[in-house]
């Protein structure tokens, strides 16, 4: 009972909780900045409009792919912007291998998708 009761509120509220979410995500993602000035408070949804815009790709990706493929592309984002950010040989090349496993996963889930 519980549950079902659950799927219905899930159900008739969904478009609200996903743009809660997107939201909530991109303004998760204020603290990247080291230090927040007064002036940043102010255009703090300009400054999270790239996260903002991030979480409504990433969540259309999640409801219509599944679970794994949001995961992944976040990964991917993150895995980028980590190796700009240290600048190590090795993390390249786990951008590299993080991206390449996700086109990887997108393929051999589309090749599964046509033999049926």
């Amino acid at each position: 009972l519980p549950m079902q009761r659950i799927k219905t509120f899930w159900k008739s509220h969904f478009k609200f909780i996903f743009h809660f979410a997107a939201i909530t995500f991109g303004m998760l993602h204020l603290h990247n900045f080291e230090t927040i000035k007064w002036w940043m408070i102010a255009i703090s949804p300009l400054l999270a409009a790239p996260y903002i815009s991030l979480g409504y790709i990433m969540g259309y990706i999640r409801m219509k792919h599944g679970f794994i493929y949001g995961w992944l592309i976040h990964a991917s984002v993150n895995s980028i912007g980590m190796t700009l950010a240290i600048h190590k040989g090795f993390l390249i090349v786990l951008v590299l291998a993080v991206v390449l496993i996700t086109i990887n996963y997108f393929i051999e889930k589309k090749k599964k998708r046509m033999e049926i």
